[in-house]
């Protein structure tokens, strides 16, 4: 339930203010389980904002231990590690992302950068022409499940996590 509360939080405002007490209800979500992956990543996430690099690998860190057959997690720990420019250990953490989901658009759309980074060109290109197919389907239900919501009352975002 902290989990969920801290999301709505996030969803609502993007303001430090409403990130700090969206980090408490996170918070009090591991310390209630700790093995709550979702949690650990959104603590390394709300982390990397701030800056605190050290802060939001220890989360994501930790969130690989916990489950490394999350794609999530590795999602968010290849993307952080690209950011720091580890750029090798970050390709290992995307491919591993898009093994265990397949359908994970932002796997793919990491994984191109990581690629691009590298050098490797036609594997990036590959990498983002997935991301893009996968974001056309996604907005081609999003755009149904919109229909839907909005004739039922209720409009909510598939993937928030997908690039933009």
């Amino acid at each position: 339930m902290h989990f969920e509360l801290g999301e709505a939080i996030l969803e609502d405002s993007r303001s430090d203010e409403t990130r700090v007490q969206a980090q408490q209800e996170f918070e009090t979500a591991l310390a209630i389980n700790p093995g709550d992956v979702k949690s650990e990543c959104r603590l390394g996430a709300l982390a990397d904002l701030r800056g605190d690099t050290e802060g939001a690998l220890r989360h994501y860190w930790h969130a690989a231990e916990t489950d490394p057959e999350s794609a999530d997690v590795q999602v968010g720990l290849g993307g952080l590690l690209l950011s720091t420019g580890a750029t090798e250990k970050a390709t290992e953490h995307l491919l591993q992302a898009v093994r265990i989901d397949p359908l994970n658009a932002s796997a793919h759309f990491r994984l191109s950068q990581a690629y691009r980074q590298l050098g490797r060109t036609h594997d990036a290109d590959s990498e983002a022409t997935k991301f893009k197919e996968l974001r056309a389907a996604e907005d081609r239900l999003q755009a149904a499940y919109g229909q839907v919501n909005v004739e039922s009352g209720t409009e909510k975002i598939l993937h928030p996590d997908v690039p933009q």
